[in-house]
């Protein structure tokens, strides 16, 4: 154990995890294996008759697979950090731009959104892309912060 954690370290201080596609692919290939072995998984635990013990393994699979989802985003934002930002400026309708990021949401039934956009709202001059990228983080971290529900506005 002591090895593999000095192999880690040795490997990390290194540049082994550099912000290259291919330092990233490290992280990412494992991650769609573990993904692959939830999805056949799932799929097998589907043909077992239900009992107390499905119901466990059904929620412990569920939890992998949120979790293994949430590692994924990190390395995403990792891979998107890594990178120079190269906005593309244009003129950008925010309510559209509001509501497609709110349909990518996985949003809890005891979270309510509540958007305050005017009719005839004026168009910014933003990139679209950054924009909604920036509200679905907020809205994460907003639903993140409230595990017993609440207004997301």
């Amino acid at each position: 154990m002591k090895n593999a954690r000095r192999n880690l370290k040795n490997r990390t201080a290194s540049g082994y995890w550099h912000s290259s596609r291919h330092g990233w692919t490290r992280v990412r290939n494992p991650l769609q294996a573990i993904a692959g072995d939830l999805y056949l998984a799932q799929s097998e635990l589907a043909t077992i008759p239900d009992k107390e013990e499905k119901k466990s393994l059904e929620e412990s699979l569920a939890e992998i697979d949120k979790n293994t989802q949430y590692i994924n985003k990190i390395v995403a934002d990792l891979q998107d950090f890594a990178k120079p930002l190269m906005p593309k400026i244009e003129e950008t309708d925010v309510e559209q731009v509001v509501n497609s990021a709110l349909t990518t949401l996985e949003i809890p039934e005891n979270i309510a959104t509540v958007r305050y956009i005017g009719k005839g709202f004026p168009k910014v001059k933003a990139d679209p892309t950054y924009l909604k990228r920036i509200i679905v983080n907020l809205s994460n971290n907003a639903m993140q912060d409230m595990p017993k529900g609440g207004n997301l506005p």
